[in-house]
């Protein structure tokens, strides 16, 4: 794009073109014919790239459709059968019935993680409500944290002012989901804790999000992978998530021209991970 307008303004330039003879003035709309050419190649290529994504974007959106009632109806069975059985069952049967509930609380999580990466751009621009962000923050703790097997203190910090909010309460719920299951998914201890803190910044024209947790961390030179889609920087049978929590952040993110860091929650010993957003005043709108 860069050599197409600088071929096109040579080719303006008066007092240039009278400096040019004929073979170079002839040179020189060959080179700006290439340009064009390979200007409308490259539209082409990203037509069919939006195109490609947005078919595969429906077939996720029917697939995801589909699923979500067997899915959920996977993991209420796995749950009656424990409650029903635990007393009774011998130990090792008891255990495996409670890791199949694991597993289906897992896949269930899974089926919301797929749902609202194919859902980024819808869920960015639906409508406001006015809503309590602390009980909010409360209801989404509780949700991605039951069934999971560590014991990690739950800390929340909300400056004055914050706590009810008039804003895309999908948006903010779904970025709170994504960036304490990745807290939890990722860490690589038994216990330790996970911090939420709110505040409004730049005279209010933005809500802060950040959350801290003491796991592991991303390594700088990981930042970029962590962000892409269907990338864990663990094993599978290890824990890892989807792959999708911090994609659908940035991609949410993006849509509302909002902003997103990431560093270490302690620098000196590189752990922990410290996730900061910002969402524009656009977008939010508080009560004090």
């Amino acid at each position: 794009m860069k050599r197409f307008k600088e071929k096109t303004l040579r080719l303006q330039d008066l007092p240039g073109r009278e400096a040019l003879g004929d073979e170079s003035m002839e040179e020189l709309q060959d080179e700006l014919a290439q340009c064009k050419r390979e200007l409308a190649m490259s539209k082409a290529r990203v037509e069919k790239g939006e195109a490609e994504q947005q078919r595969l974007r429906d077939a996720f959106r029917l697939l995801s459709h589909d699923l979500r009632a067997p899915v959920r109806a996977i993991a209420q069975l796995a749950e009656w059968v424990y409650d029903d059985c635990v007393d009774s069952l011998s130990g090792e049967v008891a255990e495996n019935l409670r890791m199949l509930q694991s597993r289906a609380l897992r896949l269930e999580q899974m089926h919301r993680d797929l749902s609202a990466y194919v859902r980024c751009e819808q869920i960015a621009f639906e409508s406001v409500s006015k809503f309590s962000l602390q009980s909010l923050i409360m209801q989404v703790w509780q949700r991605v944290s039951e069934g999971n097997e560590g014991e990690f203190e739950f800390v929340m910090q909300l400056d004055e002012g914050v706590n009810v909010l008039t804003a895309n309460v999908h948006l903010i719920e779904t970025l709170l989901e994504q960036l304490l299951s990745n807290a939890l998914q990722h860490h690589d201890r038994c216990e330790g804790f996970v911090s939420v803190m709110s505040c409004l910044e730049d005279d209010g024209k933005r809500l802060v999000l950040r959350v801290d947790d003491d796991g592991p961390g991303i390594p700088l030179h990981l930042h970029q992978q962590a962000l892409e889609p269907m990338k864990t920087l663990r094993a599978r049978d290890r824990g890892a998530g989807t792959g999708v929590g911090l994609a659908i952040v940035r991609d949410l993110l993006r849509a509302v021209d909002g902003h997103l860091e990431m560093e270490y929650t302690f620098p000196q010993s590189s752990r922990g991970l410290r996730v900061t957003c910002e969402v524009p005043f656009g977008q939010v709108t508080h009560e004090s």
